[in-house]
C-alpha cells in the first residue's frame, strides 16, 4: 500500500515490512 521507500525506511522490522509491502 506505501511507497516502496518506506519499506528501506523499517528494515529492521519485517513485520513493518510486509505491512508496507501489503
Amino acid at each position: 500500500m506505501l511507497e516502496p521507500s518506506h519499506n528501506d525506511e523499517l528494515p529492521s522490522i519485517p513485520g513493518k515490512r510486509y505491512f508496507t509491502i501489503g
